[in-house]
């Protein structure tokens, strides 16, 4: 089988490190012959895609409002000419957009659903007086024709996301969604039962720096534990639109000694080993991919409640979950985790175990079963 996967590009990014991980997985298989489309000509994982058949395509779609559609899918149908694939599986809306605008016979759909898609909100009154929301609309209108037409399949990154698009998607496409929750490759991410800190915390969160991340709850939280007479040092990866609005509330709040913002590395897991806690603030979170890799080297996690994240972390078992944004509620929750070495050491080993059932290679067994049971369908 012929597996074409098309992601926008290779930024740093949790879809991104799945698309990976997914085609390294397949490419091990002897039936699987795999090849990753990208749009752009960025990749910031060239240490992940290095043994991966990656292309990057010049065909593009455009879609205007009031003209044509500025379209060029000349490169595109080249490619799909040479690797003849079987089944063209889609990550992140761009890619979702380009390619189901340009349909091959034969050829099995797959969109996989990361995240609530914003093109997808209901139609309202608001839709007709905002331009973006219009335009979402009708690429919207235009994605569900494509849909029925290639007789689509979807896979949903978590029950969350899965409930969000049953919401939003018209009857007949939704029992065409399957639940596959994320995975990580395991083999990159070494268990050790940890022991609590002895004087100082540390934490550790990845993430970009963006809004929907709340980074900014945690300088609230350091500053929280160090009301509690608590020596405390965060680390932050990734980066974003947000870095030196961070980095000015953070030197605003006196933490420059407390909390460092590391950008982009390309080695997480030093930095998990290094630390005592994996903190995650977000509010919304599909799934949690970053939680998984944290508690993958036995790192206790306490985070708010995502929704996409209420099947990793079991609040009180391998950490603790949050229903509301309270620093101080959530400084606590460390300092008690911190105080206590027994609950520690029991939730570490908890969050090792939980880890275990997001492995990549169990993954990628369900995925490959989906895909032939797309050729079985009448």
């Amino acid at each position: 089988m012929n597996v074409l996967h098309v992601i926008p590009s290779l930024k740093k990014g949790g879809a991104e490190r799945l698309v990976l991980d997914i085609c390294r997985e397949l490419q091990r298989r002897e039936s699987m012959q795999v090849k990753l489309l990208l749009l752009h000509d960025e990749n910031e994982f060239r240490y992940l895609s290095e043994p991966l058949s990656v292309e990057v395509t010049s065909s593009c779609y455009r879609r205007h409002v009031l003209r044509n559609a500025d379209a060029d899918f000349g490169d595109y149908r080249r490619l799909a000419d040479v690797f003849k694939p079987d089944v063209i599986h889609t990550h992140l809306f761009e890619a979702e957009f380009f390619t189901r605008h340009c349909l091959f016979a034969g050829v099995k759909y797959i969109t996989h659903l990361h995240d609530n898609m914003a093109q997808f909100e209901p139609f309202g009154m608001a839709t007709l007086l905002h331009k973006t929301r219009f335009t979402n609309w009708l690429e919207k209108r235009d994605l569900i024709r494509a849909y029925r037409s290639c007789g689509n399949s979807f896979i949903a990154n978590s029950e969350d996301t899965a409930a969000y698009f049953h919401q939003r998607l018209p009857a007949d496409l939704t029992n065409r969604i399957n639940v596959l929750d994320n995975a990580i490759a395991l083999d990159r991410f070494r268990f050790m039962v940890r022991q609590a800190p002895a004087e100082e915390i540390k934490l550790v969160s990845t993430g970009s720096l963006v809004p929907k991340k709340n980074h900014r709850f945690l300088i609230n939280v350091v500053s929280a534990l160090k009301s509690m007479k608590q020596n405390v040092k965060l680390t932050i990866l990734g980066d974003g639109p947000l870095h030196q609005t961070l980095a000015q509330e953070i030197a605003a709040a006196g933490l420059q000694d407390e909390i460092t913002l590391a950008g982009k590395v390309d080695d997480v897991a030093q930095y998990l080993y290094a630390a005592h806690v994996y903190v995650h603030p977000a509010t919304y979170e599909p799934f949690g991919l970053a939680i998984v890799e944290a508690m993958a080297t036995g790192l206790p996690v306490v985070c708010l409640d995502g929704k996409g994240n209420r099947g990793i972390v079991d609040d009180g078992v391998n950490g603790y979950m949050l229903k509301e944004p309270d620093p101080k509620r959530f400084a606590e929750k460390i300092s008690r985790m911190a105080i206590d070495k027994e609950v520690y050491a029991t939730f570490s080993i908890n969050a090792g175990t939980k880890a275990r059932r997001f492995s990549i290679t169990d993954y990628t067994d369900k995925l490959v079963s989906l895909y032939e049971n797309l050729f079985s369908r009448r």
